[in-house]
């Protein structure tokens, strides 16, 4: 079993479901592009599920970026849709 100590245990390995989310939704709500605040963030201990509507592909990716950015420890399943 890993522990805090353990260097194969990466920062975001150690961050709880509630800190992943938060962090995110932080990240795209500070982002300059306004529609990535209408994102839906959900986290469990495998992924984070984004959901919502934007208008391009771009953004759609912009907002799976974010959240990889925010903890890459975890599988991003983007489910948001272009419309």
């Amino acid at each position: 079993m890993a522990s805090r100590t353990d260097p194969s245990v990466g920062q975001d390995d150690l961050l709880t479901n509630e800190q992943v989310r938060s962090s995110i939704i932080h990240r795209l709500e500070d982002s300059p592009h306004h529609e990535l605040r209408q994102v839906h963030v959900d986290v469990n201990a495998e992924r984070i599920l984004l959901t919502g509507t934007v208008a391009t592909f771009f953004m759609k990716q912009l907002a799976q970026e974010t959240a990889l950015q925010a903890c890459s420890a975890r599988k991003v399943s983007n489910h948001v849709e272009v419309t």
